[in-house]
């Protein structure tokens, strides 16, 4: 597969350099790479939109992907180091409220791709460690303001902080079911 075939639309912004898409949102975003002959999507939240647009692209033309994340995206292969920062990217990615909406409104199915990278690496115990880490000090993470005797979140959302409660249970019926 070539890099310039998933290029979603003739809009000006996409650059293909060193067989890498770029999408230029106030600099070089790196969104697209091949990485082991497997096409691996940056979860950027510089560029939300973009990406949505070169996911749903490859969802309606069957081009299978997988996640990755910033500093990974560059590189020739993924190396068991990198997997716990795109794991955590990945998890931390629906914080953002567009892609979170994105995910729930079924346009493509987050836990499957999620589920294929945990399975093409083995990583399934790594993922319950960045799981429960970014679940105690980040999603379930809040503090009492005692004057206006409110409490607050990290994530504010209710639904997300809900839904990332239900990730794990999910991605162990796919892998049971796959």
């Amino acid at each position: 597969m070539d890099i310039k075939e998933i290029i979603p639309n003739k809009n000006k912004n996409w650059e293909v350099r060193n067989n890498i898409l770029y999408y230029r949102k106030y600099g070089m975003i790196a969104l697209a790479n091949i990485i082991d002959d497997e096409l691996y999507i940056c979860i950027d939240r510089r560029c939300v939109k973009p990406f949505m647009s070169l996911i749903m692209y490859c969802e309606n033309q069957n081009i299978d992907y997988l996640f990755c994340d910033r500093t990974t995206i560059t590189e020739k292969h993924i190396y068991n180091e990198n997997l716990q920062r795109i794991i955590s990217n990945t998890l931390i990615c629906i914080e953002e409220d567009k892609f979170f909406d994105w995910i729930i409104s079924g346009r493509f199915d987050y836990i499957e791709i999620l589920t294929k990278f945990l399975n093409l690496y083995d990583c399934h115990i790594l993922f319950k460690e960045v799981y429960e880490k970014l679940k105690s000090s980040h999603f379930e993470s809040s503090w009492m303001d005692w004057f206006a005797n409110k409490k607050y979140f990290v994530v504010e959302r209710e639904d997300i902080r809900e839904y990332y409660q239900t990730i794990e249970r999910e991605i162990k019926l796919s892998v049971f079911l796959s």
